[in-house]
């Protein structure tokens, strides 16, 4: 399934992208206790949750994307308990056994088949840790983004999330003790950095190049009409789910 050319948008990641809330590595930690431990952060894109993952310097992570150029970029800010690999989750280039936990932040709806999980639980320990987390638009501005610019283009545009609900994949692939916790964590822009932030979503590199301009003026607009209080914020909701193999 692992689609979603992000190497084309990987700047406007960059530059706007964050990481997890506290929180979520507050509780990553307490189901992974152990030090030493050794993790993949597969479909990590620039590195942004690998190197929160790192901030623990008595772990080593691995950073496992499809896409070259993403890591390329992740790789501009080395640290000495990270390496970075090229990797797709439905064939990854490890041996049996060989992680404590396997993280996907904002990732897991690129990979979420069979093959995939198949292989997720091949490289775990026996009751190694698969550990999720998605940013849900609840609200504001990025809520409806996708539906304009459908009618603006015309045509029907990707949806990776459609018929997404990862306990329920989790549980399928035979992952036990699987648990789920949701949070909500609001973020705020600037115009120019929201405008910057849809653009660093997959679905922009449907948007034809000739169409670029119209695009961001309705984007402009959408931002404006959807502020808080004089505020650009992105309503979100941070869902989080784990299991155990």
């Amino acid at each position: 399934m692992q689609t979603g050319n992000f190497g084309q948008v990987r700047d406007a990641y960059v530059a706007v992208r964050r990481g997890a809330p506290p929180e979520v590595l507050d509780h990553f930690w307490q189901l992974l206790s152990e030090s030493g431990a050794k993790i993949l952060d597969l479909g990590c894109g620039t590195g942004i949750s690998t190197r929160q993952l790192a901030a623990r310097k008595d772990v080593h992570v691995i950073g496992g994307d499809v896409d070259g150029n993403m890591l390329e970029k992740a790789k501009e800010l080395p640290e000495e308990n990270i390496d970075y690999v090229v990797a797709r989750a439905d064939k990854l280039p490890f041996d049996a056994g060989e992680y404590d936990a396997v993280t996907a932040f904002s990732a897991f709806h690129w990979f979420r088949d069979e093959h995939s999980l198949r292989e997720i639980r091949r490289v775990l320990v026996d009751g190694g840790i698969f550990f999720v987390v998605n940013n849900n638009d609840v609200g504001g501005y990025r809520m409806d983004f996708g539906k304009k610019l459908e009618r603006l283009l015309n045509r029907s545009l990707s949806h990776p999330k459609r018929n997404y609900e990862p306990k329920q994949i989790i549980k399928a692939a035979g992952f036990s003790n699987v648990r789920k916790f949701v949070i909500r964590n609001d973020e705020e822009f600037s115009l120019e950095n929201a405008l910057i932030h849809i653009q660093s979503a997959g679905v922009w590199n449907e948007v034809p190049k000739e169409k670029e301009k119209e695009a961001l003026d309705l984007m402009k607009r959408h931002i404006l009409e959807n502020r808080i209080d004089g505020h650009i914020v992105r309503q979100v909701e941070v869902q989080v789910v784990s299991g155990i193999t």
